[in-house]
C-alpha cells in the first residue's frame, strides 16, 4: 500500500522495518503508556475535570470499563479516553468505583478535582444502594 502511495523507494524502506507481534505489542504499550501521561499531565494542569463512565461487555464475554475525561486545556475542551480496564469479578457499583478510585488513587488523581460523573444508565450503577466502606481521598 504504501509503495503504490508513496512510491517504490518509500515501500522498500517501510520493509526493512521489523514488525514482529512482539515489537508491534511493546510499540503499542509505550505509545499507550504516553497517552496516558499525557491526559494525567493535561487533568493535573487544568484543576477541574468530569469523567464519563461506561461499561460494556467485549466478545470473550467479560466486562470492560471505559473511563472517559472532559477537561478545558490550553483553551480547548479535550474528551480524552482515561482508561479501559476489564471489571475481574463482578459488574456492581462498588466494584466499578472500586476500578476508579484504585486508577485515581494510583495516579494521583484527586476527586476533589472531579466536577462531574456520568453514566449511561448502566444496570450495574442503578442497584440497590450499599455501603461499601471505601472512603475517598484527596
Amino acid at each position: 500500500m504504501a509503495e503504490i502511495i508513496h512510491g517504490k523507494q518509500y515501500g522498500d524502506t517501510l520493509k526493512c522495518i521489523p514488525l514482529s507481534a512482539n515489537t508491534v505489542g511493546r510499540r503499542i504499550e509505550t505509545i499507550a503508556e504516553d497517552l496516558k501521561k499525557q491526559v494525567l499531565e493535561q487533568i493535573t494542569q487544568c484543576g477541574r475535570f468530569a469523567i464519563q463512565l461506561d461499561e460494556s461487555t467485549d466478545v470473550s464475554n467479560m466486562c470492560q470499563l471505559l473511563i472517559f475525561a472532559r477537561f478545558c486545556f490550553n483553551i480547548e475542551i479535550h474528551k480524552e479516553l482515561l482508561f479501559c480496564e476489564p471489571l475481574k469479578e463482578r459488574c456492581t457499583g462498588e466494584d466499578i468505583f472500586s476500578t476508579v478510585n484504585d486508577f485515581f488513587n494510583k495516579n494521583n488523581v484527586l476527586w476533589k478535582n472531579c466536577a462531574s460523573v456520568t453514566t449511561d444508565g448502566m444496570a450495574a450503577l442503578t442497584g440497590i444502594k450499599k455501603d461499601s466502606g471505601i472512603r475517598l481521598q484527596g
